[in-house]
């Protein structure tokens, strides 16, 4: 039987993306999803946070177009990694390894932040083309 760990979240950047350059570029954010449960009888907000890397153009368009709070939607490949946190307890982070990326800001918005001309909404690995 087939494995498949392919997930799409909605939520908040939690802080502004970290580009890195390379041979690959790479980018690095996270993302609040919040959702309501019932507790004790009572509506409780829970927030679930997200560790997101993306690659290619994929990332040049999150570390360009994103920033901190800003809405957006993606699609990828969801983990959970393991770490040994400062005082020696195991912890567990949810990750994505995201493929696409969706700003859901308004166009407005997005160009307030960029000042220059407006950057495709959507970006993914599939859509590169040859530079000719």
């Amino acid at each position: 039987m087939p494995n498949l760990a392919a997930i799409t979240i909605a939520g908040h950047l939690g802080k502004d993306p970290e580009l890195k350059t390379g041979e690959t570029a790479v980018c690095k954010f996270s993302v609040a999803v919040k959702t309501r449960a019932k507790k004790n009888g009572e509506w409780t907000d829970l927030t679930t946070w997200w560790s997101v890397t993306c690659f290619g153009k994929v990332a040049e368009f999150a570390a360009k177009d994103l920033t901190k709070g800003a809405p957006v939607l993606l699609s990828g490949e969801a983990s959970v990694e393991e770490y040994t946190a400062k005082d020696g307890t195991k912890r567990q982070v949810a990750c994505v390894n995201a493929n696409k990326v969706q700003s859901l800001a308004r166009r407005e918005q997005r160009q307030a932040v960029t000042a220059a001309s407006p950057a495709p909404v959507a970006v993914t690995n599939e859509d590169s083309e040859p530079p000719f």
